[in-house]
């Protein structure tokens, strides 16, 4: 991709999300089965297992029924939610270079 910017022509650097693709599980669980695409789905799934745990342990420990760990809670939930609405698709357009959008009609 060429930008020019008065009279001088730029070329912006293109990033190989994908890298070399490997055969195996990897490539069976995630389609792409390089590093990168692991780690980009590794962040969510972390975010989803920490929000998780911590509404486990505020809700298995009464000493934690509290006004300041429900404050905890609702911040683990948020956190949840931002990582199936917001990075979850942010990763499915970083792998595949395509929106989520609806194709008009």
């Amino acid at each position: 991709m060429q930008t020019f910017v008065d009279n001088v022509t730029t070329t912006s650097p293109v990033i190989d999300l994908h890298g070399p693709t490997t055969s195996g599980l990897a490539t069976s669980l995630i389609g792409g089965g390089s590093a990168v695409s692991t780690g980009l789905l590794a962040v969510p799934a972390a975010v989803l297992a920490g929000s998780a745990m911590t509404c486990a342990v505020i809700a298995l420990d009464q000493r934690l029924h509290q006004m300041s760990y429900y404050f905890l809670v609702s911040l683990a939930v948020q956190h949840a939610l931002m990582s199936i609405t917001i990075m979850l698709p942010g990763v499915h357009v970083l792998q595949t270079g395509t929106s989520l959008r609806r194709a008009s009609s």
